[in-house]
């Protein structure tokens, strides 16, 4: 309605107007309460999936550019502490991608205070436990502990991180760790094999060829060996920087006390800058893959293949990064009905995405029988092409959320997944100011915007299909080697008898 036409009128037709109106806006303002109502529950019924107080939390940062999250939760008498450093394998070229791994385990073998037992102790006695881990883009230290002796925890990581010897003998006692966590020093033949390509894994083909000139996965075995004490001792130097941290505490603990404490340990790390930090590789323009990728000699020998759809998509911060996350639940339960249920054919068929900040991958994938490779991959197009055809309609997209919103629901209940989750995903706030809503972003995820990921990510010109495929079956590899064994007993057989007719006959 054109309010400004109506008081343009004469006295007597305003007045009709007016009366109009005063009748239209009882109408309009019955419906607007009914509507808010709905609204209201609406988003009831939308913020039930997140956990309580999930997003309510008080972060900061420290004088020297550490960002820090706290989240008091009062239900369980512990705290967890999670302490993520922005470095991990992709920081590192081909040769050397075990760097930060090595670097993380190094801290942990003594300090100028306390020797690797002595720290142990000092957090088992405490009511503690700590660990570590490395990815492809972080390195993160975790540590839970009694509340009441939160101060230890929180000291004693600090400790570790600024504190550290990384002495030559404890170099090279990790060393051997790394290679016993990593299933043991490869021979130098098998890494001679790989190096120069007589040998590779169909999957660190598939990967390299969908993220071109990024050297995802190494020629390389042998990453470990290669390291140094002056290259582990460089990137501490370099990326173990105050402004390139993270730190989350949650649990029962006092905020002023946490405070205090953290400006006295972990704020008393010097304000350096990260001129030693190199950006991570990004990789090159993809065009999809025409054919199969398979491997070559690897694995040797085996009972069963695995197979790869593998899509490049954008990062987690690109616009479809929450349309995926519904395709991604959609595919988890199509190719299981398909693959498992109505044909037999698979046991664990899955479909995942592996995403950095800038860039990913949607993966289908599933195990299959050796004979029944191409009827696998015919199931994973069928599943691909009745998804195209509308098999995800507006009802079926409301159950797929639902999947999501109540595993997301009950996700997250302890202290470490709250501190894990927060630590992790900082980058929200260093790009939005906040934690995104992951639950509120989910729900609002529309047909539309599924159908814009679909157009911009599924199609066969940004697929790569691989196969993991044995060279051998177990059948083949024991009559192989009933062969060699039967033709060296033959080889020998003919060698005494040669042996035999050369001897001098007694007269």
């Amino acid at each position: 309605m054109d309010f400004d036409s109506d008081f343009k009128k004469p006295a007597q037709t305003r007045l009709r107007t007016i009366s109009n109106l005063r009748d239209c806006f009882s109408t309009v303002a019955r419906h607007l309460i009914a509507v808010m109502s709905v609204v209201i529950g609406f988003q009831v019924t939308a913020s039930e999936y997140s956990q309580p107080g999930f997003y309510e939390l008080d972060h900061y940062v420290l004088d020297n550019g550490m960002h820090v999250i706290l989240k008091p939760r009062h239900g369980a008498r512990s705290v967890a502490v999670e302490l993520n450093v922005n470095i991990g394998h992709q920081n590192f070229p081909c040769g050397k991608r075990e760097t930060a791994h090595f670097l993380e385990h190094l801290l942990f073998t003594g300090t100028t205070l306390h020797s690797e037992t002595e720290l142990e102790h000092l957090i088992e006695s405490h009511g503690g436990s700590w660990n570590a881990e490395t990815s492809s883009d972080y390195t993160l230290y975790s540590l839970e502990i009694f509340s009441k002796h939160m101060d230890v925890g929180l000291i004693t990581l600090h400790e570790i991180i600024t504190g550290s010897t990384i002495s030559e003998e404890n170099v090279e006692r990790s060393r051997r760790i790394v290679f016993r966590e990593s299933g043991g020093k490869p021979s130098s033949l098998r890494e001679w094999l790989y190096k120069n390509s007589i040998i590779q894994s169909a999957t660190a083909r598939a990967l390299n060829t969908v993220f071109p000139g990024i050297d995802y996965q190494c020629p390389g075995l042998d990453e470990n060996s290669s390291v140094t004490r002056g290259e582990v001792l460089q990137a501490y130097r370099d990326y173990y920087v105050a402004a390139n941290m993270a730190l989350a505490v949650v649990g029962d603990f006092e905020p002023d006390r946490a405070k205090q404490l953290i400006t006295q340990t972990f704020g008393a790390m010097p304000r350096r800058t990260l001129d030693g930090v190199k950006p991570r590789p990004l990789p090159a323009a993809f065009k999809g893959a025409p054919g199969i990728i398979e491997g070559r000699w690897d694995p040797l020998v085996g009972a069963e293949a695995t197979i790869y759809f593998i899509y490049r998509t954008g990062g987690l911060y690109s616009s479809h990064y929450y349309a995926l996350d519904v395709l991604e639940n959609y595919f988890q339960t199509e190719l299981y009905n398909q693959l498992r249920i109505e044909t037999g054919m698979a046991y664990a068929p899955n479909a995942y995405t592996y995403l950095y900040d800038d860039y990913g991958a949607f993966i289908l994938e599933t195990d299959s029988e050796l004979d029944d490779v191409e009827q696998s991959i015919e199931l994973i197009k069928n599943a691909l092409a009745q998804y195209r055809q509308g098999k995800l309609d507006q009802e079926r997209l409301g159950n797929v959320k639902q999947k999501i919103l109540l595993n997301s629901a009950r996700g997250y209940e302890s202290n470490r997944s709250f501190a894990e989750y927060y630590a992790l995903t900082v980058e929200d706030i260093k790009r939005y100011g906040k934690y995104e809503n992951y639950e509120d972003l989910i729900e609002e995820v529309s047909i539309e915007a599924v159908r814009g990921a679909t157009a911009a990510y599924l199609n066969d010109d940004n697929l790569v299909v691989a196969v993991v495929r044995p060279t051998l079956t177990y059948t083949q590899f024991y009559l192989l080697v009933l062969l060699m064994m039967g033709l060296i007993l033959a080889a020998a057989w003919r060698l005494v008898r040669k042996i035999r007719l050369r001897r001098p006959r007694n007269s």
